[in-house]
């Protein structure tokens, strides 16, 4: 089983509230912010608003990769 979505650059460093959210491919997809209670949110890049939350990182990079992947077969129907 595939534990590893997406990466989440600066993730744990005390330091940081946010960073870049990159996938396996190395495509930077958006960005990852934390709340007030260190909880996880993600805004896509060209957006203002957070599109997923979850209290839990495992969780969390799960709903962005399957964010991903939805966002990535719509573009193929597009086409």
């Amino acid at each position: 089983m595939d534990h590893w979505h997406v990466i989440l650059d600066g993730y744990g460093d005390r330091e940081k509230l946010s960073g870049d959210v990159i996938t396996k491919d190395g495509e930077i997809i958006g960005t990852w912010v934390l709340d007030p209670e260190d909880h996880p949110g993600f805004i896509p890049l060209g957006e203002t608003e957070q599109v997923i939350w979850s209290p839990w990182i495992g969780e969390f990079c799960k709903l962005v990769k399957e964010w991903h992947e939805e966002q990535e077969a719509k573009r193929q129907i597009g086409r």
